[in-house]
């Protein structure tokens, strides 16, 4: 009984010292833990995004306290494991969550739900342990420790997983945050190249509703937030799909081959279009993934697409080569003007090639017909090209270069003198290209015959016509738009006696020209063949009167 008492009044002291040591309130012994047990940590959970990118932070959930005593928690977090303190020790109070402050206590359980807001990183594993405080400000023993390895988003299902261009599909999976449509997109596999970005229809942390872009094939739908990407199962696109033209650039009348999906096993009804036109009559076959057309004389650039059902397919663009038909010179010579028809040159001017290299110089320019001059360094075979705007080559135009026109004039003797008994057996002919169009036959730069018609051996020299003196003859060829003259022949013409001034007429004038020449001898440079009127290889007083018997002759056709 006294030792029951003895117990009873030391511990009153104790409390009594204890009291007075705090100024009224109970101070634990320095490193002691709360008498009360240490709480459970339960999950950890990623927050959504509030933009893209990583996490803002994680969601822990912890067992509720229910104690007077209790007036919050501390929440440590590591990006390593948080190792058991010793029996007296606390853990390091720089990993503590919230700032170092304490996390308070809610007003009823079962659980304690806080956010730990900060800058989470893909990949790594955050790991975390709680404590109880208590109103004495002490700790409880750390709880279990769990951990949570932060990842990006995560897709989980694709609906449906067949669609035509412009349907919506909804994606669901977790961790999309909120949409920011700078940095947030929803691609689909496309036909070639890049993916094709689809219209986002709403977005929210687990479901995206997007819109199926034309251009799009058969394949995964990828999420991308801030360059991460996430996949989802493939999706079959239901739509017509054209691949590859083969070939994309093409003459009008030859073919080419369509090739793709979903064409349907025969044409029936189905259409196949050239922008706005009706291609469908030109095809030549048609199958579930191939597809033959004639390109027909309306082609044009544009973009081919294919209607099965109702439903139009992607479009793939063709381009129509320019097409020489015809050149109007298949044999000319260098720096002739050429005329090129054909179809296919476009509006705008383009180029012309010889020999596929050397541009040539382009006059007038039409979508059928254009003119160039030639220029060609060595005569026989060349070849044409035509380039339109666009860099498209047409077919190739052989054309064999000859020689430069040229023209002489044969069967006349240079400084000759001819009478006009001389003119049935002068052979006046030019020798000339056989191609030549005309040949034409000029007297003193005045055309007086021409010929049509090859070997231009026909031309008549009319001396009857010319005064007496001295003549240049000459002749002058064409070929298409090509003119060239011979050199002039210099002949002298005796054609009317008496008519020694050369007027064409025989008068007063020429006894007055003829009686200072009386006595000039034939060997004299001065002396011509119609100053002796009696061609006796003098002249004279007879001569004289040659003029009068002549006295009034004229030259035929003279004014």
């Amino acid at each position: 009984m006294a030792r029951k008492l003895l117990l009873a009044v030391l511990s009153v002291l104790l409390l009594a010292s204890a009291s007075c040591a705090a100024g009224g309130a109970l101070k634990p012994a320095p490193g002691t833990h709360s008498r009360i047990a240490a709480t459970r940590l339960n999950k950890a959970g990623q927050l959504a995004k509030q933009t893209s990118g990583a996490p803002v932070g994680l969601r822990l959930t912890w067992g509720f306290v229910d104690d007077p005593e209790v007036v919050g928690y501390y929440l440590y977090r590591d990006s390593q494991s948080i190792p058991d303190p010793g029996p007296d020790g606390f853990i390091d109070p720089s990993l503590r969550v919230n700032g170092g402050a304490t996390i308070d206590q809610p007003a009823a359980g079962p659980d304690v739900v806080y956010d730990d807001i900060f800058d989470a990183e893909i990949g790594t594993t955050y790991y975390y342990r709680v404590t109880v405080l208590d109103s004495l400000d002490q700790e409880s023993y750390p709880s279990n420790e769990i951990s949570w390895t932060v990842h990006g988003h995560n897709v989980a299902s694709l609906t449906p997983t067949e669609a035509y261009y412009g349907d919506q599909v909804t994606i669901t999976g977790d961790t999309f945050g909120t949409y920011d449509s700078a940095t947030d997109k929803v691609f689909f596999t496309a036909l070639s190249g890049p993916p094709v970005e689809g219209n986002v229809v709403s977005w929210n942390d687990t479901e995206i509703v997007a819109e199926v872009p034309v251009g799009s094939f058969d394949g995964p739908v990828s999420i991308s937030i801030d360059s991460t990407l996430a996949q989802s199962e493939n999706l079959t696109i239901l739509n017509p799909i054209l691949t590859l033209l083969s070939p994309d650039q093409q003459f009008i009348g030859d073919s080419i081959t369509i090739s793709g999906h979903n064409f349907g096993a025969s044409q029936d009804a189905s259409t196949l279009s050239l922008d706005l036109d009706d291609l469908s009559a030109s095809v030549s076959s048609w199958a579930d993934e191939e597809i033959q057309l004639t390109l027909p004389a309306s082609a044009h650039d544009g973009s081919v697409s294919v209607t099965v059902l109702g439903v139009q397919s992607n479009n793939l663009n063709l381009q129509i080569r320019p097409f020489i038909t015809s050149g109007d010179i298949l044999n000319p010579q260098s720096g002739e003007v050429l005329t090129l028809s054909g179809n296919n040159f476009d509006a705008q001017p383009g180029k012309v090639y010889l020999d596929g290299s050397s541009e040539q110089l382009v006059g007038n320019w039409a979508d059928g017909e254009l003119t160039f001059t030639l220029d060609a360094p060595t005569l026989g075979l060349h070849t044409l090209t035509v380039e339109d705007e666009a860099g498209l080559l047409s077919n190739e135009l052989e054309i064999d270069v000859v020689a430069p026109l040229s023209v002489t004039v044969v069967g006349i003797v240079p400084s000759q003198l001819y009478r006009v008994a001389d003119a049935a057996s002068i052979l006046v002919s030019a020798a000339t290209a056989a191609d030549a169009d005309q040949v034409e036959l000029l007297i003193d730069d005045v055309v007086v015959a021409s010929s049509a018609t090859a070997p231009f051996s026909d031309l008549p020299l009319q001396l009857d016509v010319l005064k007496n003196g001295e003549h240049n003859i000459s002749m002058r060829a064409a070929r298409r738009a090509v003119s060239v003259d011979s050199i002039a022949v210099p002949i002298l013409v005796y054609s009317l006696t008496g008519d020694v001034d050369g007027s064409g007429v025989v008068d007063a004038e020429d006894a007055a020209a003829l009686r200072p020449l009386i006595g000039l001898p034939s060997s004299d440079p001065a002396f011509r063949a119609w100053f002796d009127t009696n061609e006796d290889g003098e002249i004279n007083e007879s001569d004289l009167s040659r003029i009068g018997y002549g006295f009034g002759n004229s030259i035929p056709g003279l004014p």
